[in-house]
């Protein structure tokens, strides 16, 4: 393979910056310019050099002459640490090394074009972890796990992607690909050998049927597993509504530990939504402060805010209601109750103000929300905020996955999944009208399914390209 080089750190000044190489001739290029003793040629696979960036043509160094003449101090670019890794025991399978220098992005792009001007190409988008798929270093379930622990916003989907690039999805993926295949075995003797019992005796189609049903269910619930750890991955939506004046910018203030909403008395100050993210233990969650509720809406800029309230309501994986518990008999609280009750979404109800003189926690009968907890708490203070916090993340942990589950976080995968699942359905059919020919074309298509998730088989340029062009150049 042809030599590839790029900037593996972000972009911007830092301490320290890695430059990458990796292909047949990586220890070449990388002796042109980078001088340690021993060189890095000669030096054992893996092992770790101190050394010095230097441009060969400033020091009239042969551009891949391991042993350098005498060096001139003004050649010097930078002082920096190599890692030489052999093939195959390397990120990429090839032989590869990678340069630690200051992290000046001068200096950076300067070992870069020294690296190009000996001979390597720039990489492209994910061509590192590319190559690393290609010579069988991982699956493209695994690669795709790293691009998205690089992507991770919070530290629990983080998490769920090293819980992947483990291998732990892929074992599953395996598992059900080869039980597929060993029911598509079954179901070709009964095709090939219908007229001999003393082949086919010992081959019971309702165990095959109770055992493509256990497979069916269990690609179904990976499946679903995608829909579900979304909200793991690009954080739950929780939408603040209530009357106006109910506190609901007080609130997401307090929540953010800063001015991000302006607060007034005078009522309808929030005329559109607003968001912000905070990560609460490990939880990506998305606050969405709404204008407040009323029955009729003074002009048409506070008309359409309360049309994107509604719009944040049906995308809300769940409410907080905030109401004034120092006000009585509010007749917004009303019409956002039937509000609540139409979209039918769970619900922490929040009786702001406990501060304020008058407050009354009204228990009133919520019996029909899907009511996830109750509480009393004052933002103006930022009392109670704990409170609302354990119960935002009490409900995110009930829908991340267990310890013993890994889910699928790609749909690339999930869409595969899919396909899988309705391939195993279309085989229980046939099994049990006895097609056997049938049965073995669908088992077919469901084990394509489940290897083109793994990248096994024959994958598209053009998939790989939509995989791999996601990822950052570097990697």
């Amino acid at each position: 393979m042809d030599t590839i080089a790029a900037i593996a750190t972000p972009l911007g000044a830092g301490a320290l910056g890695i430059v990458r190489l990796s292909g047949d001739r990586a220890f070449e290029v990388a002796a042109s310019f980078f001088k340690s003793a021993p060189p890095i040629i000669e030096a054992d696979p893996w092992q770790v050099l101190m050394g010095k960036i230097m441009d060969p043509a400033e020091n009239n160094i042969p551009s891949l002459t391991p042993h350098p003449s005498p060096l001139t101090p003004s050649a010097i670019i930078d002082w920096a640490v190599a890692v030489k890794y052999a093939a195959p025991k390397s990120y990429t399978g090839e032989n590869s090394v990678e340069i630690t220098c200051h992290g000046s992005p001068l200096i950076l792009r300067t070992v870069l074009k020294l690296a190009l001007a000996a001979g390597a190409r720039e990489a492209l988008p994910g061509e590192f972890t590319q190559r690393a798929y290609l010579n069988g270093k991982m699956d493209l379930v695994q690669a795709e796990a790293i691009c998205g622990m690089i992507r991770s916003s919070s530290e629990r989907a983080g998490r769920l992607q090293a819980r992947i690039l483990s291998g732990s999805l892929s074992a599953q993926i395996k598992t059900l690909a080869g039980r597929i295949i060993d029911i598509l075995a079954a179901a070709d003797v009964l095709l090939d050998h219908p007229d001999e019992p003393d082949i086919t005796d010992s081959i019971r189609p309702q165990a095959l049927k109770q055992s493509l049903e256990k497979i069916r269910e269990e690609i179904g619930i990976l499946a679903e597993s995608f829909r579900q750890s979304h909200k793991i991955r690009e954080g739950l939506n929780a939408v603040i509504v209530g009357a106006p004046n109910a506190g609901k910018s007080t609130l997401l203030n307090a929540l953010l530990v800063k001015n991000r909403a302006i607060v007034s008395s005078e009522p309808g100050t929030t005329r559109d939504t607003l968001e912000e993210m905070i990560e609460i233990d490990g939880y990506l969650i998305r606050f969405i402060d709404t204008a407040g509720w009323r029955r009729r809406p003074e002009g048409d800029i506070e008309a359409l805010g309360l049309e994107r309230t509604c719009q944040a309501i049906s995308a809300a994986d769940v409410l907080i209601w905030v109401i004034d518990g120092a006000r009585h008999r509010n007749g917004a609280d009303g019409e956002v109750l039937e509000l609540i009750r139409r979209e039918s979404k769970p619900a922490v109800i929040v009786w702001n103000k406990k501060d304020a003189p008058g407050f009354c926690a009204g228990k009133t009968l919520f019996s029909d929300l899907l009511i996830h907890k109750e509480m009393s708490l004052s933002a103006l203070r930022g009392e109670g905020l704990r409170e609302l916090k354990e119960s935002l993340k009490e409900y995110v942990n009930g829908l991340a996955p267990r310890e013993s589950e890994t889910p699928v976080l790609e749909e690339r995968q999930a869409s595969l999944l899919h396909c899988a699942g309705r391939d195993a359905v279309s085989a229980l059919e046939n099994l049990k009208a006895n097609r056997w020919e049938l049965v073995g074309l669908e088992l077919r298509h469901g084990a394509n399914d489940l290897n083109m998730m793994l990248g096994e088989g024959a994958v598209s340029d053009e998939i790989l390209r939509s995989i791999f062009s996601k990822f950052c150049i570097g990697k």
